[in-house]
């Protein structure tokens, strides 16, 4: 009768602790999900730039710290910081002395402020971002979001030439900053294209994916064609160095590291021209112009008054060669130190990265970023050696050293980098990805 009761009684505990079990997993499962749609939301609002979401953040970080710690102990599955982390530390740091040292202060602390939300975005992207279907989910969220922007581009684009031919002009290249990308935050073209082409990695990430499955990996084929076309046809020069940077990089590195046949990598680049050229025989004239760099003479006057704002920015940096003014200050300081003309032109930013971080951070903060770079290389090549044997693995790490490598080059003559809220998130996102183990990688 003892034995009976006995037995009962923990027939008893373990069904309490087999629901107990389950419920953990059930909530576990939940805040997986729920952390795609605010990874998703987060970048949205931060791209468009409609409001503040510290607050979101903040709570979404304090959340899954505590899933972390007492549901599923993945803290235990992180592993050793990276190189990659550490350098976003050293980054956190100087912004911080930045912050102390800058020429004025109120400027400096709304930097020190996005700063700090990026690396709290990281953290919660490079730590919590486990699954296969959580990455996916986002992939696709982000190729989305790349179609509609192309789409509107294309319906604002025909637009304003059919406005401008009414009125008698036919070379829209002289009328770039009118093209609109549905953007409602006032951001120039140069800058907010930027944007569209951090987008450009998802659709073929998921082209690779689904290599095997012929009706997706067109479908998203030509979700990447309508996002380059919609780049294109923003007729800026420095836009399509960037696109060629991003396809000589991103076919080499899978060349280099044996991701693809050589022959099927120049087959698929065919077949991206091909579609490509199809889709710009509308506007094949001014895309020539655009090619031919230096042809018009809004062209030419463009690259003088960048040259002439690049010479003005080393003088600033002469000023302040160490700290530089203090970041957000360089339009404050640009007035005392451009060059004296009559063609001489107000500037906003010194269109080009490089000086941008020396008039503003100066030397120190341009080594710090140079840290940081190397550092999300190093931490790539590592992670692509360790995901030996899995392609799409691979690709997706290429394809984002690719386009970083096509926003530097595409920031040698802007700077969009330090401008645009949304480039600096979705860079960010790219580096969360590349930092993740590759055992975080591989898991589905």
């Amino acid at each position: 009768m003892l034995h009976a009761f006995l037995k009962t009684d923990l027939s008893g505990v373990q069904s309490v602790s087999g629901s107990s079990l389950n419920l953990k997993r059930y909530l576990i499962i939940a805040l997986d999900v729920l952390l795609i749609l605010i990874i998703g939301v987060l970048i949205t609002i931060k791209t468009k730039e409609l409001f503040n979401v510290d607050f979101i953040l903040l709570t979404a970080a304090t959340i899954y710290i505590l899933k972390n710690i007492f549901l599923d102990e993945s803290w235990k599955r992180m592993g050793r910081l990276n190189l990659l982390d550490v350098s976003l530390g050293v980054v956190i740091a100087f912004v911080i002395i930045n912050y102390l040292v800058s020429t004025y202060r109120p400027n400096s602390f709304l930097f020190l402020d996005d700063v700090l939300f990026l690396f709290v975005f990281y953290c919660l992207v490079r730590f919590n971002l486990e699954r296969d279907y959580q990455r996916t989910a986002l992939y696709l969220f982000l190729t989305l979001g790349g179609l509609i922007l192309a789409g509107a581009a294309f319906y604002y684009f025909w637009q304003l030439q059919g406005r401008l031919r009414e009125l008698g002009f036919h070379d829209i290249t002289n009328f770039r900053n009118y093209i609109y990308f549905l953007n409602p935050i006032g951001l120039p073209v140069g800058v907010w294209s930027s944007v569209l082409l951090l987008l450009l990695p998802f659709p073929l990430i998921l082209v690779v994916k689904y290599r095997n499955t012929a009706y997706a990996r067109w479908a998203l084929i030509l979700v990447s064609v309508a996002i380059l076309l919609a780049l294109l046809m923003t007729f800026i020069r420095g836009i399509y160095i960037a696109l060629f940077v991003f396809f000589v990089v991103a076919s080499t590195l899978c060349w280099r590291y044996r991701l693809f046949p050589l022959r099927r990598i120049a087959s698929f680049n065919l077949t991206i021209l091909v579609l490509v050229l199809i889709g710009l025989l509308p506007v094949v004239r001014p895309a020539l112009t655009t090619l031919a760099l230096f042809k018009t003479t809004s062209q030419v006057r463009s690259f003088e008054g960048r040259a002439k704002i690049w010479q003005d920015s080393l003088t600033m940096v002469k000023a302040h060669p160490w700290f530089g003014v203090g970041s957000n200050n360089f339009t404050l300081q640009y007035m005392t130190y451009r060059s004296q003309g009559e063609d001489t032109a107000f500037a906003l930013r010194p269109f080009n990265t490089v000086l941008h971080v020396l008039s503003e951070q100066g030397i120190v903060g341009l080594l710090a970023y140079a840290f940081l770079c190397f550092s999300f290389l190093l931490v790539s090549h590592q992670k692509i050696k360790r995901l030996r044997g899995d392609v799409y693995q691979q690709c997706v790490v290429v394809l984002f050293v690719a386009v970083f490598f096509s926003l530097m080059a595409r920031d040698m003559s802007e700077s969009s980098i330090f401008i645009s809220k949304g480039v600096a998130v979705l860079l960010v996102f790219i580096f969360a990805c590349n930092a993740q183990s590759s055992k975080g990688a591989a898991d589905s």
